[in-house]
């Protein structure tokens, strides 16, 4: 069984990437259609709001948490099948990569905004780039700065985007209407 969900395949298809799709399919009904995704947002954009709302954050999270354990289990076993044998190192210095990949995708690291079809874009563009430069047969050390660079360029794009969006709405409520003796209304 393990070496049919990290090395087997359906239709000349691999399993894992059937299994990868299937799953992004899931979660982006789950996070765009359904209640608890956006529950899921609200905590991310304010946890605070969230439990004012009246909902129960800490069923959320704990749901939240154990999807993730789920997820990075199922992950660690498609990867065991595919290499068929275990190295406890082999996810170290990933995080990175998983959390550039969303930004890129258009993740906020704020919270309460992204989708899964961008954080799905930005995998498939880090994988491109690093492909293209193995390809190119670009030494890891600028494979790694290349990376570096794009991260940056991802981050100082959600902090421009933060920027403006923070602009926005402080003026926007600064607006306030004054009515004159005159009955004439008048905007400061």
């Amino acid at each position: 069984m393990f070496n049919w969900l990290g090395g087997g395949r359906i239709a000349s298809v691999p399993v894992s990437v059937i299994a990868t799709i299937g799953l992004y399919v899931i979660f982006g009904f789950v996070m765009s259609r359904m209640q608890f995704g956006r529950k899921v947002y609200a905590m991310g954009a304010n946890e605070d709001a969230a439990r004012a709302s009246g909902f129960s954050t800490a069923r959320t999270v704990i749901l939240v948490y154990t999807a993730s354990g789920f997820l990075a289990a199922l992950a660690g076993w498609m990867l065991l099948g595919r290499l068929e044998a275990s190295v406890p190192t082999l996810g170290v210095g990933m995080t990175l990569n998983v959390v550039a990949a969303a930004v890129i995708g258009g993740v906020s690291l704020k919270g309460g905004e992204g989708s899964i079809i961008g954080a799905f874009a930005g995998v498939l563009f880090l994988a491109m780039v690093n492909n293209a430069l193995n390809l190119m047969n670009v030494d890891p050390l600028w494979v790694n700065a290349v990376r570096g660079l794009i991260i940056l360029v991802a981050l100082v794009i959600d902090a421009q985007k933060s920027r403006y969006r923070g602009r926005a709405g402080p003026s926007a409520s600064k607006t306030a209407v004054i009515a004159d003796p005159n009955q004439n209304a008048t905007a400061t």
